[in-house]
């Protein structure tokens, strides 16, 4: 009795030991599968790397269209599923990380089922043995095309701001609150003298304006950067501005409001109206030339 009862205690202890290890596995595995599911992540094992065998989740298979049994879950199939232009480095990296312990973190295209790519971000680890041989590799993918479908729009935005506010006559300028150029394209430099480097952080009023505009000038814009409106705002006015080498300049200026980080920035279009100007002054100077002549002509009758 004195033996049989220590040992009857000793196996229940194991027992519940087991039992205790399972579940705490169960609990384990669970939360590892609910964090993958939830970052929408696709794990790959590759166990033995002189073996072309792998194993994919179902999230991968979920990624590129295909159902489980579709496709066979090897390193040659996914070779052959990467677009053929992206293959190269893909197998650069890999190649990298394996003799070299570079770090595996590459974006690429997949082919999807119907037709169409995915763009996926694939990252992994292996591990090496005494010898520094690679014998095992494991990681995940995550499908981000919506991310390169965004970028893709930012740039062709970009190329096309780029190409509007770099081609245009018309100055376009940009200040802060606090009065300040932020953005300043090359008809601006053309227009009032001034280069951008010369321009951006100065304060434009001071820079561009007449001083006896100095004084009503920052009234209004004082009005403005607190409620975004002013009498100048949505209007085609005409101003005069102050060339860098000091000779006034006749513009027809557009004012309008932008929003960034809750506070009003101004964005104005300037277009240098010189010449139409000129030519008003000639048709004006004729004009009372021939009102003159007419006058003449009336009294010599």
């Amino acid at each position: 009795l004195t033996t049989v009862v220590p040992r009857a205690i000793a196996e229940k202890s194991a027992d519940w030991q087991h039992r205790l290890a399972l579940e705490n596995l169960r609990l384990s595995e669970e939360r590892f599968d609910l964090a993958v599911r939830g970052s929408g992540a696709g794990i790959w094992d590759w166990p033995d790397l002189q073996s072309p065998r792998m194993w994919w989740s179902s999230r991968i298979f979920e990624v590129l269209g295909y159902a489980g049994e579709e496709l066979e879950p090897t390193i040659d199939q996914w070779k052959e599923l990467i677009v053929p232009e992206d293959e190269p480095s893909f197998s650069k990296i890999l190649r990298d990380h394996l003799e070299n312990r570079v770090a595996y973190d590459i974006e690429y295209r997949m082919r999807h089922k119907a037709g169409h790519s995915v763009w996926i971000r694939v990252r992994g680890s292996a591990t090496w043995d005494t010898l520094g041989r690679a014998v095992r590799m494991a990681g995940y993918i995550q499908d981000i095309s919506d991310r390169k479908t965004t970028e893709a729009d930012n740039r062709r935005l970009n190329e096309n701001y780029f190409a509007i506010t770099h081609t245009v006559n018309e100055a376009i300028v940009m200040i802060n609150p606090a009065g300040e150029v932020s953005f300043w394209n090359p008809a601006a430099s053309k227009i009032f003298g001034f280069s951008r480097d010369e321009a951006m952080g100065k304060d434009l009023h001071l820079l561009l304006a007449p001083q006896h505009y100095h004084l009503a000038a920052k009234r209004g814009m004082e009005q403005f950067f607190r409620h975004g409106t002013g009498p100048a705002v949505g209007k085609m006015i005409e101003v005069m501005g102050r060339h860098k080498d000091g000779h006034g300049i006749p513009l027809e200026l557009s004012l309008a409001p932008t929003k960034q980080d809750d506070e009003w920035h101004a964005v104005g279009v300037l277009r240098d109206i010189s010449e139409r100007k000129a030519a008003e002054d000639e048709v004006a100077a004729l004009n009372r030339q021939l009102s003159q002549t007419q006058k003449m002509e009336a009294i010599g009758t």
